[in-house]
């Protein structure tokens, strides 16, 4: 029941930031949170697929993560550097399942 919970609060918060959404991009997410909660933090991300992902964790308030700014060269997205991931929240360890 929980994830449904946190689902649906992602869901706003990517939509509340004009973000848009679909079922692959909510649902991956929580296999890097799954990940996250198994190894050691902090951690380094480069590759922009997975900052788009942290950044997601992030703004659902499951990770703690320091993420470069954006800059827009269209048609895709870059970052100024690397993300980093700093810590799991309580809610991301219920959101995964992981204690």
């Amino acid at each position: 029941m929980p994830t449904v919970t946190v689902l649906t609060h992602l869901h706003a918060r990517l939509l509340h930031n004009n973000t848009r959404v679909n079922r692959k991009f909510v649902y991956m997410p929580y296999q890097l949170l799954t990940r996250l909660c198994r190894m050691p933090l902090p951690v380094i991300f480069s590759d922009v697929e997975d900052i788009h992902k942290l950044r997601a964790l992030s703004a659902a308030e499951l990770v703690v993560a320091d993420i470069p700014s954006t800059l827009y060269a269209r048609p895709t997205v870059q970052y100024a550097s690397s993300a980093v991931a700093l810590s799991v929240t309580t809610r991301g360890h219920i959101a995964a399942g992981i204690p």
